[in-house]
Order: structure tokens, then sequence, then C-alpha cells
């Protein structure tokens, strides 16, 4: 099985990876280098390193911009590496018949939903998100996205 690992330089991607490759041909992507990484590449940019990757079964996407680029990266450049990489990777995981996309995300996107009025916050699929700054927004469209499309 051939699984596509974004973001495979960093702390989660890397050991999703070091993980996977055990069982599985893994393909780790990222913008730099690194032990899991067999391509160096924008997310973006599918049509330039697809011929590359060759068969993909399934897509582990950790690749994004987190909550401590917020103030130091655009809006616009959140939107392109959460939602429009999320976007192109879910195309590309439909046109290849993959049978799996897993998309990391976080509690934060929950944002002011999590601040307690005096008692403790439980997260489940009932709690509405409000998300409060560009991360937390673009990681739930990134959500969205997926759930759309199953």
């Amino acid at each position: 099985m051939g699984v596509l690992v974004t973001g495979a330089a960093g702390l989660i991607g890397s050991g999703v990876a070091a993980r996977l490759v055990m069982e599985h041909d893994v393909i780790g992507l990222d913008l730099i280098g690194g032990a899991e990484v067999s391509i160096v590449a924008d997310c973006l940019e599918v049509a330039s390193w697809r011929h590359r990757a060759g068969e993909i079964d399934a897509i582990v996407h950790t690749a994004a911009l987190h909550a401590p680029h917020v103030g130091q990266r655009t809006d616009r450049d959140f939107r392109r590496a959460n939602v429009e990489a999320t976007a192109r990777l879910l195309d590309l995981a439909l046109d290849a018949g993959a049978s799996h996309f897993v998309l990391t995300s976080t509690t934060s996107l929950y944002g002011r939903a999590l601040e307690p009025d005096g008692a403790a916050v439980w997260i489940d699929e009932s709690l509405p998100p409000e998300p409060r700054d560009i991360y937390d927004q673009t990681k739930l469209e990134a959500g969205q996205l997926l759930a759309s499309a199953s």
C-alpha cells in the first residue's frame, strides 16, 4: 500500500511516516528535506511531483501552518497552506482511488467554545466550533472539505 504523508519533515508527519514505513510504502512529502522525506515540494504543486509518487492508496495530511504562525504569516498564506492544499490533495486521493484520507487537525478550532464559564469544557461532536483566528478558521474549513467529500 502506497501512503503519501505530507509534512513528513515535521514533528507529527515524521513520526507518522516512521511508523507507517514498517508496513507500507511511504512517500514523504515536505517543503524541506528530512529523514522521512522522499519528495521535496509544495502540496499545492501536485502536477509537478505526482508522477514521482507512484501508486497512492492513502494520504495522511499533516502539513499545515500552525497557531505559532498567526501574525507572522498572512491570512492568504494560511488559506493556501491549510485549505487549498487540502483541496488539491483530496482531488489527488479521489483521482488515485485512494481508500483513506487522514487529516490531522486541532481542538483549537473550537476557539471560544474552549473558554469555560466556570466549568470544564468537554469536546465532542456536539460542541460547535467557534474559531478565534485564521488558524482555527482554516483548519475548520479543511475539515469541512473532507466531510463534504465523503
